[in-house]
Order: structure tokens, then C-alpha cells, then sequence
């Protein structure tokens, strides 16, 4: 049985954004401080492109701010078994042992 074409056109999806209005939507929740919201877009642009260096890093900066710390240090992982000598990737490596030597030195006081 149809539906009347009233409510079709109700339950049609919605158009998916493009990559282009995806990063545009990142950049305004980023510069918002709304990090739940770019997080979304950052795993819907994995979606599309799981192997993008790009949208991993911004997704692992988005962790960082969530405080998902391993999450961010798996992706940093990932991001060097693509490209094992990633400057960026072990620079973050680098800073999230830092972060975590100092919460453990923290933690004795």
C-alpha cells in the first residue's frame, strides 16, 4: 500500500550533508566548545573516509577535550600504522604520556 505523497515526502531522509558542509559544521562546534556535537561529525566523516589522517586528527583533538584520553591514543595508533613516521601523531603520543605521568605524579600527593 502507498502512502498519500503528503507523507511521503515526510518520511523521505533528509539529504546527507556533503563532506564540504560536514567541516563547516565541525569548525563552528570546535570553535563553540560544543564537542559532543563535533564529535558526531568527526565519526560521520570517518564513516565516509575511515582512513583519512585529517579527520583522525580532528577527531583526536575533539577526545582530547571529552577527556577520552585512550580513545585519542588508540587513534594516534592507527593514524601510525598508516604512516609509522607521523610527526603529529607522535607528538600527541608524546604529550599523552606526559599528561599521564603527571596525573600519576599528581596522584601521590
Amino acid at each position: 500500500m502507498k502512502l498519500p505523497s503528503e507523507l511521503q515526502e515526510k518520511h523521505r531522509r533528509k539529504p546527507m550533508d556533503s563532506e564540504e558542509e560536514l567541516l563547516k559544521k565541525l569548525d563552528l562546534y570546535k570553535e563553540k566548545e560544543q564537542y559532543s556535537k563535533a564529535l558526531k561529525v568527526c565519526r560521520e566523516l570517518l564513516k565516509r573516509k575511515p582512513d583519512h589522517i585529517d579527520y583522525m586528527y580532528n577527531t583526536c583533538i575533539i577526545y582530547g577535550f571529552l577527556g577520552e584520553i585512550n580513545k585519542a591514543e588508540a587513534l594516534n595508533h592507527k593514524i601510525l600504522k598508516l604512516n609509522q613516521n607521523d610527526a603529529d601523531a607522535l607528538i600527541n603520543l608524546g604529550q599523552i604520556k606526559e599528561m599521564r605521568a603527571k596525573k600519576t605524579e599528581a596522584e601521590k600527593y
